[in-house]
């Protein structure tokens, strides 16, 4: 995927067309793909918390299932980063555990 830093200029429909060209390449790296899914995540929270006045309840049940998507997401991207450190290629979702 391109280095492209995530800044206020580079907007979603752009972050999403990206995700799904990173989708499409055979030997996508899981990492990279959880990155870029965690900001895509997380400029979706900030759009709906910027209009909170808004927002429905079902609104406010949708940013916290978002927050707790992002908060996962967050935990298995630093367990992929942990394990890579280790030495473990190619770290996936499917990976087992280390834990003890």
């Amino acid at each position: 995927m391109e280095n492209i830093p995530n800044s206020p200029k580079t907007n979603l429909s752009y972050q999403l067309f990206l995700y799904r060209e990173e989708l499409r390449k055979r030997n996508s790296q899981y990492l990279r793909l959880s990155k870029k899914k965690f900001e895509i995540t997380d400029e979706l929270i900030t759009q709906k918390v910027s209009n909170l006045n808004e927002c429905t309840p079902e609104d406010i049940k949708t940013i916290n299932q978002e927050l707790e998507f992002k908060r996962k997401l967050k935990l298995e991207i630093y367990r992929t980063r942990k394990l890579m450190n280790l030495g473990m290629k190619n770290v996936g979702p499917n990976t087992p555990s280390t834990e003890l």
